[in-house]
């Protein structure tokens, strides 16, 4: 793949990570890229349980795009943003998977709490995601993070639109 076919792949996904945080007013941001799996989606976002595949070209292979999302998805639910030049953004979804991402926009939209937490690690200050207390290593650095994560959780909940409830209860 030739260099400006990489940057004009990092741009879309810049670009759809905009798009996101317009439109859900959550965190979404440009994921690592180094290997196609569920801890490395193209777009890290405070949507849990989506895995957002991007793709920033004029000839879309719709099929082999899905698979790749699906197989990099894990449990999460599979979507492609596609997008050509001069033209809207579009999300793919499977018919069968359009229940489970309207459950997990709900949840997103309405402020409960996600499924699966962001969080910051204490040392390296990157973004990566929990599944609960099982897992505070931080991939990137191999920290351990310690029992502050309950704190650094509540801010970043806090933060999603400016919420200032969650399940009813007033955020410190």
């Amino acid at each position: 793949m030739g260099r400006l076919s990489v940057e004009k792949g990092k741009r879309g996904e810049r670009e759809a990570a905009a798009a996101i945080r317009r439109l859900f007013a959550t965190e979404a941001r440009r994921g690592r890229q180094y290997h196609g799996r569920e801890e490395a989606p193209d777009i890290l976002t405070g949507i849990a349980g989506v895995h957002f595949e991007v793709k920033r070209t004029e000839a879309l292979h719709l099929y082999h795009a899905i698979e790749q999302a699906a197989a990099d998805a894990g449990k999460n639910v599979p979507v492609v943003l596609h997008r050509r030049n001069k033209r809207p953004w579009v999300a793919i979804v499977r018919l069968d998977d359009l229940p489970d991402l309207a459950v997990q926009l709900y949840l997103t939209l309405a402020g409960l709490v996600p499924l699966k937490t962001p969080r910051t690690c204490l040392k390296c200050d990157r973004w990566f995601g929990s599944d609960g207390p099982a897992n505070r290593i931080c991939p990137p650095c191999s920290r351990e993070n310690d029992e502050r994560y309950g704190e650094m959780d509540e801010r970043w909940l806090a933060a999603q639109r400016g919420r200032k409830y969650r399940n009813g209860e007033p955020l410190p």
